[in-house]
Formats: C-alpha cells, sequence, structure tokens
C-alpha cells in the first residue's frame, strides 16, 4: 500500500496536481511505521513544501526524512535532505547551515559520487563567499590546496581541509 500511495503521489507531483500530490505523500507517511517509502514520502513532500516557498513544513519535513536516512545509513538520501535543509537554514542566516553543508559533502565522499561531490563543493564555496569573515576562512582553506601540491588523491586534500576545519571549529 505505501508503494501505491508514493507512486500515485510522485506521478500527481509530476503532472502539478500539488493537492493530489500532498493528499497521497501524507497518506504514505501516516501508514505504519516499516514503511518502506517513509523517507521517500517526507522527502517530497519537503520539496513540495519548499516549491511553494513554505519553508516551515518543508524543513520539519526534510528534518524528518534527514533522520530517517541517517538510521538506515542511506548516504545519498542524507546527501539530499542535508544539502536542502542547508539551503532552508541559509536562508534564515542559521550558521547551522554549515553542518549540513559538511554533512552533505561527507555523504558524496562516502558515496564516492563525483557529480554530489563537486555540487557540496561549490555549496560550500557559495556559503563562504556571501560573507566576508567566511571568505577569509575559505581563502585560507584554497590556500591548504597549494599546501599539498602533489596529493595523490582527493582523501589526502581532504583529509588536510577536514583537520583544519576542526581545528576552526574548536577556536570558536
Amino acid at each position: 500500500l505505501a508503494n501505491l500511495y508514493f507512486k500515485f503521489a510522485l506521478a500527481n507531483d509530476d503532472k502539478g496536481d500539488e493537492a493530489l500530490a500532498f493528499e497521497y505523500y501524507n497518506k504514505c507517511i501516516s501508514l505504519p511505521k516499516n514503511n518502506p517509502c517513509l523517507a521517500l514520502a517526507y522527502s517530497n513532500l519537503a520539496s513540495c513544501y519548499y516549491e511553494k516557498e513554505n519553508y516551515d513544513d518543508a524543513g520539519a519535513c526534510f528534518k524528518k526524512a534527514y533522520q530517517l536516512e541517517k538510521d538506515a545509513n542511506n548516504y545519498e538520501g542524507i546527501y539530499y535532505t542535508s544539502s536542502h535543509i542547508a539551503k532552508i537554514l541559509l536562508k534564515r542566516n542559521s550558521p547551522r547551515a554549515l553542518e549540513y553543508l559538511n554533512e552533505a559533502k561527507q555523504s558524496a565522499e562516502f558515496i564516492n559520487d563525483e557529480y554530489l561531490l563537486l555540487e557540496a563543493t561549490i555549496a560550500l564555496g557559495d556559503y563562504y563567499y556571501n560573507d566576508i569573515e567566511k571568505s577569509k576562512e575559505a581563502l585560507k582553506v584554497s590556500n591548504l590546496y597549494l599546501e599539498v601540491p602533489y596529493a595523490e588523491n582527493v582523501a589526502e586534500i581532504n583529509n588536510v581541509l577536514d583537520t583544519y576545519h576542526k581545528s576552526i571549529m574548536n577556536r570558536e
């Protein structure tokens, strides 16, 4: 039944019938907790709210989906939900956005998806670019790349960046 509700909601979402999409995403969500579509239903419902600029409900649904994805160790789902939570937090100028941007990047690294890793890195760059103090930190980070010019792979560079990031967080 969960699959049926979810697919019906998805089909209506795709054809632009928001009312039916909302109704059937919610029906899917209301099924018992062993629902195999629960995280996806929350994510898609959150996306619908987000498109309508209802960021409070979008954030609540993305956070529920995020927790379900974390519990299931689904790194693609963690990437998707954490990057969207970050977008909402950025709209609110919340410093917690950085936490979710980093979570998205770590998930992209874990699943070894170059496109998602690039997307997450660009999002982090945008985060730093939009604030002069953060831009100074980003410049320091970019200089770290110059200190590791012969790294055999991205993992070595990311280890240096992670160490640097932890040192920044410890100063705050």
